[in-house]
């Protein structure tokens, strides 16, 4: 079997490209609150990212909301 037929006859690439796509979103998402706390201070910043997490629970669950906010706590530890 070669490379490309193994990668779509198993679900393992996908499962780790979904992870993969998945901590991008949060790394993204934290930058931007850093980047809100430095300019509008961290309470703002706090407010804002609260708003994101309701809207994102809003149109893809709540499921993903939780994911998306404890994938940014690693990041956040891993910056430490």
């Amino acid at each position: 079997m070669d490379k490309s037929t193994q990668l779509h006859s198993s679900i393992g690439p996908w499962k780790s490209l979904a992870t993969e796509m998945r901590m991008m979103e949060a790394r993204e998402w934290y930058r931007r609150y850093k980047a809100k706390a430095s300019t509008d201070g961290a309470t703002a910043a706090r407010k804002w990212l609260s708003g994101v997490f309701d809207d994102i629970e809003r149109i893809r669950g709540l499921e993903a909301a939780q994911e998306l906010r404890q994938n940014m706590n690693k990041i956040r530890q891993d910056k430490k």
